[in-house]
């Protein structure tokens, strides 16, 4: 489907997640949102290096690249409220 000349809205997939608003106030009720589970991908992705479709070796422990990116991950979620 072509867009109109004069769209000036996202030109792709990483560009509509950016716009993303949150919706309601965080704890009060969930709802599954495929978005969630796509920016988090998204994030794994650029912190390894990896994609989901490229399994983590099984030696991953002396993997450099990794460790350091998902301990950076993780300390980063860490201090998400």
């Amino acid at each position: 489907m072509r867009k109109p000349k004069d769209y000036t809205g996202p030109r792709s997939y990483y560009e509509f997640l950016q716009t993303v608003q949150l919706q309601g106030k965080h704890g009060n009720a969930f709802g599954y949102k495929t978005v969630n589970t796509d920016v988090l991908g998204w994030i794994i992705a650029r912190a390894t290096v990896r994609y989901a479709s490229h399994p983590v070796a099984s030696n991953s422990a002396n993997d450099p690249v990794t460790l350091p990116a998902f301990d950076a991950l993780a300390a980063f979620l860490s201090k998400l409220p």
